[in-house]
């Protein structure tokens, strides 16, 4: 009898086949489709958590350009579809064996050049875009591939759908997951005040998965709920370590000296080995520029009072939140 793993595997590679010669014949793919690199070399799997809208995106574009690692772009809906994909949702059944089957259908699926919420490359995402210069770099260091020769770890980026599934697991669960040492998470933390703006701006999709009715939908509303996702993603660090949870504030991304700590720290935490063209990259690429939105005082007013109800436990992290807020706004504060 053929095991599953193998048959997941090879009607993702069927799949990402027929997807190909449909971008070839349409002319639309940035990047042609070459794919070398091995499957079965995975050892560290990275989920990427928190809310949508909120610097994922940019993150892993950036992880993309080194080159132990693979990137699969969004895909809950077709990796754990059950009349596609019957035992790979680890999050809700884990066991060793689902697991495995997610590892590789999330490879294979990771080469097929479909935006959305299909999933697929991270090449096919906005952030490759001819115009772009994460397109530029990738192309002159990879050429046409889609996956590289060595990837070492798999990241997902399914941010909020995956941290809804983790934060309603009974603790035991939670546990289980938590114990493989092979998974960890990364959660980057844009300013909270621009992600709820920027949530009503896009994909009614994002705000319900909220449970809140995109028609009902308030800045005010999104803030709250932006920051309870933010804080439970803090609670699973403290309960499961910094090492298997890594935060990345905005803040920390700001000049070119920050920037590579933060790379480096991200190096060490994935165990994949420092690569010099990768950490020069980082500092062009993954470069946070100022804010282009306002904020009025009783937007102000309920951000203040929900980060001291939230993050007030500790004062490093409390102060990193208060200084989201704008400086005009602060020195008011302050005065």
């Amino acid at each position: 009898m053929v095991p599953t793993v193998v048959i997941v595997f090879i009607v993702f590679i069927i799949l990402g086949i027929m997807a190909a010669i449909v971008s070839i014949l349409s002319n639309k793919s940035p990047i042609p489709k070459i794919v070398t690199g091995g499957m079965d070399k995975i050892d560290k799997v990275c989920l990427i958590l928190g809310p949508y809208r909120n610097l994922t995106t940019l993150i892993v574009g950036v992880m993309a350009l080194h080159p132990n690692i693979q990137v699969m772009n969004h895909g809950m809906k077709t990796l754990f579809d059950k009349t596609i994909n019957p035992n790979t949702n680890f999050l809700t059944d884990y066991n060793s064996e689902t697991f495995e089957n997610f590892k590789q259908a999330a490879m294979a699926r990771s080469v097929v050049m479909v935006k959305g919420i299909l999933g697929g490359s991270i090449l096919a995402s906005h952030a490759y875009e001819p115009q772009y210069s994460l397109y530029k770099e990738y192309k002159s260091r990879y050429k046409n591939l889609l996956m590289k020769d060595n990837p070492t770890c798999l990241v997902w980026k399914e941010s909020l759908r995956s941290l809804n599934i983790l934060r309603l697991l009974p603790k035991p669960k939670l546990d289980d997951i938590m114990s493989n040492p092979q998974l960890c998470f990364i959660m980057p933390i844009r300013n909270p005040l621009d992600t709820a703006i920027s949530h009503l701006t896009s994909f009614d999709e994002h705000i319900r998965l909220y449970g809140i009715d995109p028609a009902d939908a308030t800045r005010i509303g999104i803030l709250d709920a932006i920051l309870k996702s933010i804080s439970d993603v803090f609670k699973m660090q403290s309960e499961y370590g910094k090492e298997k949870v890594l935060i990345i504030f905005a803040s920390d991304l700001t000049d070119s000296v920050n920037i590579l700590k933060s790379t480096v720290k991200m190096e060490k935490f994935l165990g994949i080995k420092s690569d010099k063209i990768w950490e020069e990259s980082t500092q062009r690429n993954l470069v946070i520029t100022k804010s282009k939105y306002n904020h009025d005082w009783s937007i102000i007013d309920f951000y203040l009072k929900k980060i001291k109800e939230l993050f007030g436990y500790d004062e490093s992290i409390y102060r990193k939140f208060y200084n989201f807020i704008p400086k005009y706004h602060r020195i008011k504060l302050e005065t």
